[in-house]
């Protein structure tokens, strides 16, 4: 039996801790092979003499580790630039065409599987895309909602060189905020709590710009998504109770992402509703309905204020709080806080927040199966004018000096060619 082992992976922290881990994995790996003898002429030397000639044993705070460029320094974590010229081209051939090849859409989900990590945002973008791999088709056909998901993702790629994802973003910590959430027929709500004592590991807000007071909030649904319920009474509606919920949960993120900066921080949100918390773990669903529309908005908001969404479930006779919030619209909002002072009882007293109008808007779209341009709730965004022009921005930050030559830059790499045409050819059109 043969055994191939590719690469040694090595972490440490300060000069002595780092020629103590070398010395001690050179000879583990001494102890683990034998050496070479006189009858081995074909076999290479366990460490590679060729890879310490090209310096791959010396340490650094960047690294491209299993096709990741990781920044130690930074703490992020980006695409280096050969995979950000492989999506951008893989983007191009596909997002102006009416249908594609079985395999041709199978690779470009694979490669967008695999780059996820790296571009914040872009877990929820897969939806429509997946929806479209049906079972038994000959070839994909490309519908307006797969184009703008395509879009979506040219959209997002715009930041991959000026923007590297934060490990926060990645790897969850102990939670900063811990809140809890409900939606019902009449509207939506939730509570929100400040943060707790220090735990290891676990990122503190600054205390001035951290919630001081327990916070509740709520938000009502119109008549029209009421009347669109399913129910006993409306069984061919076409929202269920599981959408209200995932509606909830975005909400219930863009109100302490808008009263508080939450850059970095990992947030812990309850609800009772397994479906719902089913969709927001895995960030997809292979159906088109509102839960589609709810997982994209859900991804942006994420990447737009750089934080990490934690949803779990809680049994709903624990879930009191938020049911309030969604059920007891009888009361108007200082009556609200006045009964939740009595019942619930806090060291503050609580503080009711509202959810902004333009994100009450875009939910509202999202249970219509409404897409909504991500500018206009996040208003730091900026949309390109158009996807040449996109792919413009990508290109010229690979290519340095920017000077083009009849669409082709006569100082960048071979590699960057076939972009190159590919982006002359859509700005023509």
């Amino acid at each position: 039996m043969s055994v191939f082992v590719d690469d040694f992976l090595k972490a440490a922290q300060g000069w002595f801790n780092c020629i103590r881990v070398r010395r001690t994995t050179s000879h583990g790996i001494d102890l683990v092979f034998r050496p070479n003898d006189d009858l081995d002429s074909d076999r290479k030397q366990p460490i590679s003499v060729k890879k310490l000639l090209q310096r791959d044993d010396f340490w650094s705070t960047q690294k491209i580790i299993l096709g990741w460029l990781i920044n130690t320094s930074s703490k992020t974590i980006s695409l280096p630039s050969h995979r950000q010229v492989r999506i951008l081209e893989l983007l191009c051939s596909v997002v102006n065409r009416k249908r594609t090849s079985v395999k041709e859409w199978q690779k470009l989900l694979g490669e967008l599987r695999s780059m996820a990590i790296a571009i914040p945002g872009s877990k929820g973008c897969f939806s429509f895309l997946q929806h479209a791999l049906r079972p038994g088709a000959a070839r994909i056909k490309i519908t307006r909602e797969v184009r703008d998901q395509l879009l979506d993702f040219l959209w997002l790629s715009e930041d991959v060189c000026n923007r590297p994802t934060h490990l926060a973003e990645v790897v969850p910590t102990p939670p900063s905020y811990v809140g809890a959430m409900d939606a019902a027929k009449a509207g939506m709500g939730g509570v929100w709590f400040p943060p707790g004592p220090a735990v290891p590991l676990s990122i503190r807000p600054h205390k001035n710009n951290s919630l001081q007071e327990p916070c509740l909030w709520r938000a009502p649904f119109p008549e029209e998504i009421q009347q669109a319920i399913v129910s006993s009474s409306n069984p061919l509606g076409d929202i269920s109770n599981s959408d209200l919920e995932l509606c909830g949960t975005v909400a219930h993120d863009d109100i302490l992402a808008s009263t508080v900066p939450v850059s970095h921080l990992t947030t812990c949100n309850l609800s009772d509703n397994t479906p719902a918390v089913a969709w927001h773990t895995k960030r997809s669903t292979t159906t088109t309905g509102p839960a589609a529309y709810l997982l994209q908005v859900s991804s942006l908001h994420q990447r737009h204020f750089r934080y990490k969404p934690e949803l779990h479930h809680i049994p709903g006779v624990a879930n009191t709080m938020a049911d309030d919030c969604s059920r007891l619209w009888h009361l108007n909002d200082s009556q609200l806080v006045a009964y939740f002072n009595i019942n619930y009882q806090q060291k503050k007293s609580w503080k009711m927040l509202h959810l902004r109008p333009e994100m009450h808007y875009v939910l509202i779209s999202c249970l219509l199966r409404k897409r909504s341009l991500p500018e206009s709730y996040l208003h730091a965004i900026k949309g390109p004018a158009s996807m040449g022009h996109l792919v413009y921005v990508l290109l010229l930050n690979q290519c340095k000096p920017r000077c083009f030559e009849h669409g082709r830059s006569c100082h960048a790499p071979p590699s960057l060619w076939p972009a190159l045409e590919r982006w002359k050819n859509l700005t023509q059109r």
